[in-house]
């Protein structure tokens, strides 16, 4: 009778596989991480273990964007067929799809059960037209859309489109972002009206971070701005390289900021930009760093994966993850999930020590999702975290 039971599991199990979703048993004991893939998968993780909750394939479609959970819903944007999806957390299951007219559409945020997310209408490297922003807020619940804003345009010459590291960040009722018109803007979060825009005159590689009442962004020509949250007013401002090509990182006393020219990152005070120290690894920084526990932790793309104390700037530890396409990290407690191409890891947060490695099948895209057992959620990219 055993016998006959497994083989009836067994064939269930192909069943969902080949229907494009496999659900194992759910354990609600730990933490879950919702991982993407370039070839078109989403899945779920046990946090502690590193096995396979459920996978869910999204179809022949580009991925290049990070998930974020919500309300029971894990949300991500596809690229190729401009859609954003909602899964039920639990089981992987599609709840609802909403199409979009922009092509290249980055990872989203979720604020008070509102999903937004940036499009570009072009690659950043295509020269072929002009480029303009779209940003666009959702209901959570259903996917329908709540209104949508589309910034002014630049021809070829003037500015290159945004990257996908731009993700919009929301901070008492403002939707705040980098458009490829070269202008920063300040969006009423409700309406989708304008508040204020600030002129930088070239494009927006990283996503902006908030402390108190200043909001700190990036811009592609190397200029770390910090503006009032509030009116957009220029408090101060930075150039030290050429590109701040990701994310920006803050532990709320000072600013982290990755260059790609020379490959370094580079500490500031949030008060006004004084410079505290400046580390450099061994090649091209692959990511946007992560700031926890005191540490900086950041990658570079000969596989090196760096911890650095965020008060001196020297090095605590460094590991070797064998890839070159690594993920902005997320850190919950002691432990950093980041994915090293095919390979979804964790590590000891305070020593490197590998905890576990998944393989995802495709190369792991931008930023885990963690959801905690209490439903705190946590991504690197965006620097999403509790405050």
């Amino acid at each position: 009778m055993r016998r006959y039971t497994n083989q009836l599991l067994s064939a269930l199990i192909l069943l969902l596989a080949l229907t494009g979703c496999i659900h194992p048993v759910y354990t609600t004991s730990s933490h879950t991480v919702f991982i993407s893939s370039d070839n078109g998968t989403l899945q779920a993780l046990n946090a502690k273990t590193g096995k396979a909750k459920w996978q869910c394939k999204l179809g022949k479609v580009q991925v290049n964007a990070a998930p974020i959970v919500s309300d029971g819903l894990v949300i991500m944007t596809t690229s190729e067929e401009a859609a954003i999806l909602a899964f039920d957390a639990t089981t992987g299951s599609l709840k609802w799809k909403k199409a979009l007219p922009d092509g290249l559409i980055f990872s989203a945020r979720i604020t008070d059960k509102t999903i937004y997310a940036l499009a570009t209408n072009k690659a950043f490297w295509d020269y072929s037209d002009k480029n303009f922003t779209t940003l666009y807020a959702l209901d959570m619940s259903t996917g329908n859309l709540k209104w949508s804003f589309q910034t002014g345009s630049q021809p070829t010459w003037a500015a290159l489109s945004n990257t996908d590291e731009n993700c919009p960040l929301v901070c008492k009722g403002t939707v705040y972002f980098g458009g490829s018109d070269g202008l920063f803007y300040a969006i009423n979060a409700e309406k989708g009206t304008i508040k204020w825009t600030y002129s930088a005159g070239v494009s927006f590689y990283s996503s902006p971070v908030c402390v108190d009442n200043v909001v700190y962004i990036g811009d592609a020509n190397g200029s770390l701005l910090a503006l009032d949250d509030s009116t957009g007013k220029l408090k101060w401002r930075v150039h030290d390289s050429y590109t701040i090509h990701a994310g920006i990182a803050t532990d709320n006393k000072h600013l982290f900021v990755p260059y790609d020219g020379p490959a370094s990152v580079a500490a500031y005070s949030l008060t006004d930009g004084s410079k505290r120290w400046l580390f450099t690894p061994s090649t091209f920084i692959s990511s946007a760093p992560s700031v926890a526990n005191g540490l900086l932790y950041l990658s570079s793309e000969d596989g090196m994966f760096y911890a650095i104390d965020t008060s001196s700037g020297l090095p605590k530890w460094k590991t070797r993850l064998l890839a070159s396409q690594i993920t902005v990290p997320t850190v919950v407690n002691n432990t950093i999930y980041v994915g090293g191409g095919r390979n979804m890891y964790a590590l000891d947060a305070s020593t490197g020590k590998q905890k576990w490695a998944f393989f995802a099948g495709g190369n792991v895209v931008k930023s885990a999702c963690i959801q905690t057992q209490n439903g705190i959620v946590f991504r690197g990219l965006g620097a999403i975290q509790p405050q």
